[in-house]
């Protein structure tokens, strides 16, 4: 098995870094329990649940 990393996004700023990492999770539907784990920002689709 191989891993890799890649640098998606990098800012010197905490609160661009914030913003981006709020758009990413909602992009790739990260706060859907039925996809990720993360629990805010709050999903706001339907879910299978």
């Amino acid at each position: 098995m191989t891993i890799r990393r890649e640098v998606i996004f990098m800012s010197d700023e905490a609160s661009e870094i914030n913003r981006m990492e709020s758009v990413l999770i909602r992009e790739y539907q990260s706060n859907n329990l039925d996809v990720g784990y993360n629990q805010w920002p709050k999903f706001k689709g339907s879910s299978n649940a």
